[in-house]
């Protein structure tokens, strides 16, 4: 009788453990369902996250190419602007030493010219000295012929005033 109540406690401990046993069974495959089931969210953001990451990603690379086709056509467009600039300096210096050539020519021309005209001035002083110098000259013998005439004419108005 010890016996069979010893067995029967035993029995009693058994089945209150087995019932634990199930209890936490039962625990253990509703939290690994849970688990599961978590895991399959997870699985699903992660997925989510990396279709989101490679759209971010594939939309960064398209910016970036946009701003480095952006950077190209902007060095590009310097680079034209820089060398039509350069040319446009080029045929504005040409056009400028163009011009100084042919104010200069026109300055020796000028001062050819002042120098010719200096000349001729000088030559027409010389000639116009010389006319002047003719014309006293020749003045002085018309006076001395006048002078002449004028007493031959009184000699012949005397003769003739003699002569009446």
């Amino acid at each position: 009788a010890k016996l069979a109540k010893e067995v029967e406690r035993l029995k009693q401990i058994c089945e209150k453990y087995q019932a634990k046993i199930e209890a936490f069974s039962g625990k253990q495959t509703e939290a690994a369902a849970a688990t599961q089931q978590r895991e399959g969210a997870l699985n699903k953001a992660i997925e989510k996250l990396r279709h989101t990451i490679a759209e971010r990603k594939a939309r960064i690379d398209e910016l970036e190419s946009k701003l480095q086709e952006a950077a190209d056509n902007a060095i590009r467009q310097k680079q034209v602007w820089n060398s039509s600039r350069e040319q446009q300096l080029r045929e504005e210096e040409g056009k400028r030493l163009a011009l100084k050539t042919k104010l200069n020519d026109v300055m020796a021309k000028c001062h050819q010219r002042c120098a010719d005209l200096e000349e001729r001035i000088k030559r027409a002083q010389g000639e116009a000295d010389k006319l002047k110098s003719d014309a006293a000259a020749e003045r002085v013998q018309m006076d001395q012929k006048l002078e002449s005439l004028t007493k031959k004419l009184e000699e012949e108005r005397k003769l003739r005033a003699a002569s009446n």
